[in-house]
């Protein structure tokens, strides 16, 4: 059975409340529907369908979600999300904080069903559209939930990166798709094209803070002395003293203590097949010069300058363990 009416669209509460979840960006929606006469609708559950568009008249249609709603005295209060209810088609976004990022929004209301059942005549909307007013608060919760600028890169101990997070994976993003993220890091680690940026790649790496001239004194704290020698990261990417700029691996020049004789000597060593190893030391005080001489059944050899063992792992490296570092776009 379909039924006919008219309905005003009261926008008693109209406020957009920017709500923690991790998961997608929710949003509270309170107003009120009465018939033409001004009486409420009958207290019960309705299928009503939320749609969004930059004009109101005509325009684009933005996004949409068809859901259950409850009715009370005509008041309803319910969550628009890219996860709650039925997608409508044809909408020019799929996650509802791109709908709000524009200049002007305006919503429009349908009754599909009542109650009982039955769907409205025509599935008239509320006309004119009502705009939707912002308060003092982030539309875009997900991306400002927890306050974290993009472009903040923070050490996560699991594996599965979180919504509104991306692995720092050395991945190249394109400009238009990550236009926030790209403001924030811009080219610094790397660009592929010119319509393309890389993300930091700081898979096995140590991270250190840029030598810049930030501190109370206005210069460098010269605790990198190489700092103006580092290499990007990627091709296109930042070098020397700058934010995505990388160093190879090195080790501190230094110098390792060694004995000496004050004396000059000779020592001769015979061995009991009458051939003599000789083992000459020869200097001055305070100086260390060694020969080294063999004489072999005749035969007088000098030997090589050799090396010691090697002995070590395979880098030089502090104690560690491993984390995700992610990055907030």
């Amino acid at each position: 059975m379909r039924k006919s009416f008219s309905i005003i669209f009261l926008p008693l509460l109209f406020n957009l409340y920017a709500l923690d979840f991790a998961t997608a960006e929710l949003f509270c929606y309170s107003s009120k529907l009465t018939k033409k006469d001004g009486t409420a609708f009958q207290n019960g559950q309705y299928q009503l369908s939320f749609h969004i568009w930059d004009n109101q008249n005509a325009g684009g249609f933005l996004w949409g979600r068809s859901l259950p709603v409850q009715l009370v005295d005509g008041n309803f209060n319910t969550l628009l999300g890219d996860n709650t209810g039925a997608t409508i088609p044809s909408a020019r976004f799929n996650q509802i904080a791109d709908a709000f990022s524009l200049p002007e929004t305006f919503i429009e209301v349908t009754i599909e069903t009542l109650p009982d059942g039955s769907t409205s005549a025509s599935g008239t909307a509320t006309f004119p559209r009502q705009r939707i007013a912002s308060g003092a608060y982030s539309f875009r919760a997900k991306k400002a939930d927890n306050g974290v600028p993009v472009g903040t890169v923070v050490a996560f101990a699991g594996v599965n990166v979180p919504e509104g997070w991306m692995l720092c994976d050395g991945t190249a993003l394109d400009r238009t798709e990550h236009p926030e993220l790209f403001a924030a890091i811009a080219t610094a680690h790397g660009a592929p094209s010119e319509s393309t940026f890389n993300l930091p790649d700081y898979r096995g790496r140590f991270l250190r803070g840029v030598d810049g001239p930030d501190g109370p004194d206005g210069t460098n704290s010269d605790r990198d002395p190489d700092s103006t020698t580092r290499t990007a990261m990627a091709s296109g990417g930042s070098a020397g003293n700058a934010p995505g700029s990388v160093q190879a691996d090195d080790f501190k020049a230094h110098r390792h203590l060694t004995t000496r004789h004050d004396n000059a000597n000779t020592v001769d060593l015979d061995s009991p097949d009458e051939t003599i190893a000789r083992q000459r030391y020869q200097g001055q005080p305070g100086l260390h010069n060694a020969n080294f001489e063999y004489d072999l059944g005749g035969h007088t050899e000098e030997p090589n300058v050799g090396r010691t063992s090697q002995s070590g792992g395979a880098e030089t490296r502090p104690a560690n363990a491993y984390v995700n570092y992610i990055i907030k776009y």
